[in-house]
This record gives structure tokens, C-alpha cells and sequence, in this order.
């Protein structure tokens, strides 16, 4: 009897034990996902702050030399000939007017 005592106090004793060591491996899995959570979210947070200061000078930017190539091209096929500027001009015309 007193081996069965022994056998199942070791059984249990076991069980506890790895039961425990489990605890504290999940526990510090949680502990590591916590830690790279918090830093991704940093890192997020810089770069946003990153990409916000320079976000808009680039889109004036890239803007701005689109409008210029257009207007250039524009000016180089309408402006060059009299008769395309005039129905240009008329073109235009009716077509903001659409919009006021």
C-alpha cells in the first residue's frame, strides 16, 4: 500500500510540476508577444510621423510638375495654330460652365 501512496504521490507531484513548468513557458510566451506588439506599435507610430512630414510637400510636388507637363503640352498642341485655340477656348467655356 505504501507503494501505491508513493507511486501516486509521485504521480501527482509530477503532474503539478509539469503543469507548473507549462504555466511559466505560456506565460513568458505571453510576456514575448507582448513586448513585440508594443514595439510594432511603436514602430508604427514613427513611421507614420515619418511619412506625415513628408507626405504632402510630395504630393504638391508631384502634382505640380504633372500640371506643368500637361500645361505644357497643351500650350505646344493648342497655342501653336490660331484655329485650335479658338475651339479650344470655346471648348473650355462650355465645359466650365457645366460645373458653375
Amino acid at each position: 500500500m505504501t507503494g501505491i501512496v508513493a507511486t501516486g504521490t509521485e504521480f501527482i507531484t509530477t503532474g503539478l510540476s509539469i503543469g507548473t513548468q507549462s504555466l511559466r513557458t505560456a506565460s513568458q510566451s505571453l510576456d514575448m508577444l507582448e513586448l513585440y506588439v508594443r514595439k510594432a506599435k511603436l514602430d508604427q507610430v514613427d513611421a507614420h510621423k515619418a511619412h506625415r512630414d513628408t507626405f504632402r510637400l510630395e504630393l504638391i510636388e508631384d502634382q505640380a510638375r504633372e500640371r506643368t507637363r500637361r500645361q505644357k503640352a497643351l500650350a505646344a498642341e493648342v497655342y501653336a495654330d490660331p484655329q485650335t485655340k479658338a475651339l479650344y477656348d470655346a471648348n473650355y467655356a462650355r465645359l466650365s460652365a457645366l460645373f458653375d
